[in-house]
């Protein structure tokens, strides 16, 4: 009856209650009922807000021949959002997000929380009053083998409750047999990591890989060479300043080594090509020592976790976890439908 929009002509000395005495109009329904007043035609919206309560009417609008038609701005969930202090059978649990706070003789009478909030935000607004119940066996629901419910699940299906103010999980198989309002929040399923710090004796040499180290190490040689071969060189061809055996390749590669570990050195060669040599050597230095330093406070600031497992898949194939889930809740239903 809902699926349609209904349009009735009456008689202008009909009484719309006693004509709908014993006739239910859906709240969801939109039913009018047109009756002549004078020169127009009266549109009046009927409806029940459950099929107990009484009929109660909205103006829509007035036709007639000269202005034409003239109706309400509203929309139809705005004509419907005085529930008129209806009293609706609800359905809570005791969870996280929403709190039984009060009750009398075991039967909830008040709840909190922030679905309990939403829910009396809601109270207030569309002018209607609870009437709470709570499961015996304390869960939301899940099917059964045999293709019942337990839980809230299961006081909606059998008409104890006619909604559940609960933070319900949705799922293709409630889906099926309840209707959802749409989502309040989003819920997401986490690992917790360990804390524990374990001591890694590589971390120095973890900021650059094998191939930059091995790099590095041609590198510093192929420097130590240079220099060792361009001081060679300057002391054969001009005056010397020190003694060549004072320098010789040992001291050449000590000399790099030193550079690029950013320490100090006692001597500077003082011909231009020399200077050149270890001006490039302490550039190179630098830079090495920059890098090295950025990527190794790096990785001791920024762990990398690695978890034993990263999708369901794993964890089963694993077999040294175990798996807790509430009775009667959706992350139940999830492992039971998946394959």
């Amino acid at each position: 009856m809902s699926e349609i929009i209904w349009l009735a002509f009456f008689r202008h000395d009909t009484l719309m209650e006693e004509f709908f005495e014993d006739i239910n109009i859906p709240f969801d329904c939109e039913f009018f009922m047109a009756q002549r007043n004078n020169n127009y035609i009266v549109l009046t919206e009927v409806y029940r807000v459950s099929s107990t309560s009484s009929l109660h009417t909205h103006h829509f609008g007035n036709w007639n021949l000269h202005d034409g038609f003239s109706h309400t701005n509203d929309t139809f969930y705005q004509r419907r959002s005085n529930l008129h202090g209806f009293v609706i059978k609800t359905g809570t649990i005791h969870d996280n997000p929403i709190q039984i706070k009060r009750e009398i003789n075991d039967k909830p009478v008040e709840i909190g929380g922030y679905f309990g909030e939403v829910w009396k935000i809601l109270e207030k607004t569309l002018n209607f009053r609870s009437d709470y119940y709570k499961p015996s066996d304390y869960s939301y629901g899940s099917r059964l083998p045999n293709g019942t419910w337990n839980g809230l699940m299961s006081m909606l299906l059998k008409d104890e409750i006619e909604i559940s103010a609960a933070d319900f999980y949705w799922t293709a198989a409630r889906a099926e047999v309840v209707d959802f309002i749409a989502p309040i929040i989003w819920m997401t399923m986490h690992i917790k990591k360990s804390h524990s710090i374990e001591l890694e004796w590589n971390n120095f040499l973890m900021p650059f890989n094998w191939n930059l180290w091995l790099t590095l190490l041609i590198t510093v040689f192929c420097a130590a060479l240079f220099l060792f071969v361009t001081m060679k060189m300057v002391f054969q061809w001009q005056n010397k300043q020190i003694p060549l055996t004072d320098f010789n390749a040992a001291e050449a590669i000590l000399y790099v080594c030193g550079v690029v570990c950013m320490q100090g050195q006692k001597w500077i060669p003082s011909y231009i090509s020399g200077r050149i040599m270890v001006l490039v050597i302490y550039l190179m230095g630098v830079v090495l020592y920059m890098s090295y330093s950025a990527s190794l406070i790096s990785s001791i600031m920024t762990r990398k976790y690695v978890l034993p497992f990263t999708d369901f898949h794993t964890f089963l194939k694993d077999g040294s976890y175990t798996l807790g889930a509430l009775k009667g809740s959706a992350e139940l239903d999830f492992f039971k439908v998946s394959s």
